[in-house]
């Protein structure tokens, strides 16, 4: 009996060994892991990318994920790797390593940092009875650290310069403070006429004011694509030229997922911690409060950072229709009509 229960055992491990090994595709250097053309194989990528276990990663372990890869380069399949070793050192890399020179980033500004690196923001936007003064430095810290993100991981053969990150900053920051300061002095008008709302809108505040500082720098940071346009390429992958209207659609997506990853971040925890504040076990106990404030916040951040940047295609598409008259009944190098365009959206 014991002997059939242990051969049983293994079948079933052997089983789930083979559907785990199946569903892992041959690993490239080049090509993506999941699917980018479905939300899952989106979302799956940004969990990776965002993984904050990758921050235990040692710099031995990076040291070793490259020397993985440098072997497949030489090498190719017959290096002696699993696929999953190599997706897993590819992964590594593009969280802790810069794309372009493979030096590591220093470690609060990589993207598997982002999501812990975001409690004490949400807790110092958020925290019930904060001074003005405590709001503006925490939108001040908050476009502070976006800003040195974008610096660390910036494209080193691209158009961003200094200067543009500079422009950048000022218009966040003075959009996040300037909005703080005008909804506050709204809100202190409101309560006067609608005193019953006044909690909900000084909710509101830190919300709005992070997300017109993501939209407005982000605008500032991208406006040469307003002017130029993108580049648009057809189904083959030639690219026709630059579209004005391709850079709108691409810009609008990526403000409309600024708005919605801060949905959950910034208008959940308040009113949750508001309900939980009312009961009997919250009075008794007090000092629970801070660490389950800290836990709604990070639980609210996975939902919201996640998904949201997972809503839109990088690759996205644009009907010719939509796009310049320059543009419409263009054929494709293999003689059929183009019917859509692709284009970098951008993050």
């Amino acid at each position: 009996v014991v002997s059939t229960e242990i051969n049983l055992y293994l079948d079933i491990e052997s089983l789930l060994t083979i559907i785990i090994m199946s569903s892992i595709p041959p690993f490239s250097l080049t090509e993506d892991r999941y699917d980018q053309a479905t939300f899952t194989g989106r979302l799956r990528k940004i969990i990776d990318t965002f993984n904050p276990l990758l921050l235990l990663k040692s710099e031995k372990d990076i040291n070793e994920a490259k020397a993985k890869l440098d072997t497949f380069r030489k090498e190719g399949s017959n290096c002696g790797l699993t696929d999953e070793e190599l997706w897993d050192a590819r992964n590594l890399i593009a969280t802790r390593c810069h794309a372009d020179t493979g030096e590591i980033i220093f470690t609060p500004l990589c993207f598997a940092a982002y999501a812990p690196m975001q409690p004490p923001i949400i807790l110092g936007l958020l925290w019930p009875g904060a001074a003005l003064s405590t709001n503006l430095f925490w939108q001040w810290y908050n476009q502070s650290y976006n800003v040195a993100v974008n610096y660390a991981n910036r494209n080193m053969s691209g158009t961003l310069t200094n200067t543009d990150l500079a422009v950048s900053y000022g218009a966040a920051v003075g959009s996040a403070c300037g909005s703080a300061i005008g909804l506050n002095k709204l809100c202190d008008h409101s309560v006067v006429k609608y005193p019953q709302y006044s909690k909900a809108l000084r909710t509101a505040i830190p919300f709005t004011s992070v997300v017109l500082a993501g939209t407005v720098s982000l605008l500032v940071i991208r406006k040469k694509e307003l002017v130029n346009g993108v580049a648009i390429q057809d189904h083959l992958g030639d690219i026709h030229g630059e579209s004005h209207a391709a850079a709108k659609q691409g810009l609008a997506k990526c403000a409309a997922a600024r708005v919605l990853w801060n949905i959950p971040v910034l208008l959940i925890p308040t009113p949750l911690m508001a309900a939980y504040g009312r009961t009997n076990f919250a009075k008794r106990n007090p000092k629970l409060q801070l660490p389950l404030f800290t836990v709604v916040s990070t639980c609210a951040i996975c939902i919201g950072l996640y998904p949201a940047q997972a809503v839109f295609a990088q690759r996205d598409r644009i009907p010719i229709s939509r796009v310049e008259s320059k543009f419409q009944g263009l054929k494709a190098r293999d003689g059929t009509p183009i019917t859509h365009f692709y284009f970098n959206k951008g993050l």
